[in-house]
């Protein structure tokens, strides 16, 4: 039983330890690796941190260094690839000087360098890979890691180092800190980690010198139907309750000039047991602090609820912050913009109102549609479907009415564009009405990004904003073929993907026929809404809704369910529909993926609960599932 109990305990700390890196977080004190040279000082300090309970304060003189001896480090080609280093640097004041990190070779030269900005107060992530570092990189023994101050004194905060990391993220995301990090970013087809590179866009868009009558009223109208669909996302009681024992676990205070508290850190290096918090979790209080003011009236909520923002802020969710990596990070923030909306008129009388809406802005990637959108960059349903409404808010917020109009003409105008048949595997909608994502045919990912497109119809209803035509036409044939392989709500198997159980249309999908065929005739007959897509909505809408009774104040009946054979050569399957039944075939070559997603953890616990005859479960499976 001992025996047992200690391989228990070797396998928890051998797991333990692949999931989180060995953190030099600077609890048991300094390491004696560490030396302060000309005159600067290192100390312990808690006035902030970014893991545990303290950090490492630096105090500097003009141009003084940090030096850290290394075990000789030598990198070949492979770890040049793979290693790098992370840390969390805390700077108190804004200022145009840069950290110099040098590692520095056995020959007693730099070899590796790069500078992080002291751009912005509070907490920043410095991760980079040593291949994209500055420096001659000749000598690849590397024994000692020696930080430059900037020519003058001060001080900055130091924690969470990993040094060597040895599996650098593949997503560092470049930021005002640190702009030229990851060449990964400047990939034409990248969605994620951009937001900094998009920063640097102008308006090619000129700003209107005072906005018509009909603008006003149109943006209006807009906001009105923007109010009512935010209304839906307030939350319960439960549910606010849980942002208050969040926020008290956060235990977040005032100290310096900024606060301490519990981490907010990117997913990918949360430890959740440690009580660190990551975007979902800022979302949680905001929502329920926003839910528990505007329902209930409580002043305390709206006090919690700039104080979780400022603390967002300060810790790296902020302007010009990449957090080391954003990837995938739509997901977890939709909540809070509109959480933001409903709290807009106290946003904008607060005094973070500025950081606030610059922060809500960056992170949102509206900055992408400054400019044209560009054509044949992939995975445009993630983007849609998790940063469309942030950029629609976010242009939204945008307190001069003239900024405002550009920003709204902006984002229809890169909507409308990115509504184009793309080419090859790459991600969006196909000449025959699939989607794609993740290079092959995926309704999983279309299920929602159809949705906000619609949403965005809706709110622009009857306004200039409204999409282009031919952006409308590429739309309808996507929510043609969702009809077709989908009966009632549900896809096949064969193109399920990881998700091969629960693929289907949701309730948002279905009223992007209403909004579409609410926008104009798409057939040529010249009436005033697509009578297809009313008649497709009216099947799919069993409910009577406000939408079904005028559409049958038209004359408009339900459509019938699809008939006959639909083949989708992109995709490589084919739909063969009679009655109310349907056949979906799926084939798999070198440019079109599907089958192995079969073998999924998730895929397998869904087929264990079909209950299978063993017989049956071995004749699809073997004996055996790896």
């Amino acid at each position: 039983m001992n025996k047992f109990r200690t391989f228990l305990f070797s396998l928890v700390v051998f797991y333990a330890s692949s999931l989180f890196p060995q953190v030099i977080g600077f609890e048991e004190g300094i390491p004696a690796t560490f030396k302060s040279k000309e005159g600067s000082e290192l100390l312990l300090s808690t006035l902030y941190y970014k893991e545990g309970k303290q950090s490492l304060e630096w105090k500097y003189q003009p141009s003084s260094t940090i030096g850290i001896q290394l075990s000789p480090l030598l990198l070949d080609k492979a770890k040049e690839e793979r290693y790098g280093i992370t840390l969390w640097i805390y700077n108190e004041e804004v200022s145009n000087d840069s950290l110099v990190f040098q590692f520095i070779g056995k020959e007693g030269e730099p070899s590796y360098d790069f500078a992080f900005r002291l751009t912005a107060v509070g907490w920043r992530a410095c991760w980079i890979g040593f291949q994209h570092m500055r420096g001659n990189k000749v000598d690849k023994e590397l024994v000692e890691l020696r930080i430059q101050a900037p020519d003058r004194k001060g001080r900055v905060f130091l924690d969470r180092l990993t040094l060597p990391e040895k599996n650098i993220n593949l997503r560092t995301t470049p930021d005002m800190q640190m702009p030229f990090n990851n060449s990964l970013t400047f990939r034409d087809l990248w969605h994620w980690c951009r937001v900094w590179q998009w920063e640097q866009y102008k308006y090619d868009i000129p700003i209107a010198t005072d906005l018509s009558t009909n603008q006003r009223t149109a943006l209006q109208l807009i906001a009105e139907r923007l109010d009512e669909y935010a209304q839906g996302f307030l939350v319960s009681r439960k549910q606010i309750k849980e942002a208050y024992q969040l926020l008290k676990a956060a235990d977040i205070r005032p100290s310096g000039n900024g606060y301490a508290g519990a981490p907010i850190v990117a997913p990918d290096e949360q430890n959740k047991k440690a009580g660190e918090l990551s975007w979902r979790d800022i979302e949680t209080m905001l929502v329920g602090f926003a839910s528990d003011y505007l329902i209930h009236k409580n002043p305390e909520a709206k006090a919690n609820y700039f104080t979780v923002f400022a603390y967002a802020i300060n810790q790296g969710f902020a302007y010009g912050s990449g957090m080391g990596t954003n990837h995938h990070y739509g997901y977890a923030v939709r909540k809070i913009y509109t959480s933001a909306w409903l709290m807009r008129n106290e946003i904008y009388k607060d005094s973070a109102r500025k950081d606030i809406l610059s922060t809500l802005t960056f992170w949102s990637a509206l900055q992408e549609t400054r400019q044209s959108y560009q054509f044949g960059r992939d995975e445009l349903l993630d983007s849609w479907h998790t940063l469309l409404m942030p950029k629609f808010i976010s242009a939204m917020l945008v307190e001069d009415e003239r900024e405002k109009d550009q920003a709204m003409r902006g984002l229809s105008r890169w909507i409308s564009s990115s509504l184009s048949y793309t080419p090859g595997t790459i991600g969006g909608i196909k000449v025959d009405g699939t989607t794609f994502h993740h290079g092959g045919f995926y309704p999983a990912y279309t299920t929602g990004a159809l949705a906000m497109i619609g949403h965005f119809i809706g709110f622009t209803l009857d306004t200039d904003y409204g999409l282009t035509v031919e952006g409308r036409k590429v739309f309808k044939s996507a929510l043609d073929a969702i009809r077709n392989y989908s009966n009632l709500y549900e896809w096949g198997i064969g193109i399920g993907g990881r998700h091969p159980f629960t693929g289907s249309m949701k309730t948002d999908d279905v009223q992007a026929f209403d909004s579409l065929a609410m926008a104009g005739d798409l057939s040529g007959t010249g009436k005033e809404i697509d009578y297809s897509l009313a008649a497709d909505y009216l099947r799919l809408e069993p409910k009577t809704t406000p939408q079904s009774e005028f559409f049958r104040s038209k004359g408009i009946k339900p459509a019938k369910a699809p008939q006959g054979f639909f083949v989708y050569n992109y995709g490589s399957a084919g739909i063969f529909r009679r009655d109310n039944w349907m056949v979906t075939l799926k084939g798999y070559n070198t440019d079109v993926w599907g089958g192995g997603n079969l073998y999924t953890r998730q895929s397998v616990r869904a087929l264990s609960k079909l209950r299978f005859r063993t017989d049956l479960w071995k004749s699809l499976f073997g004996s055996t599932i790896g």
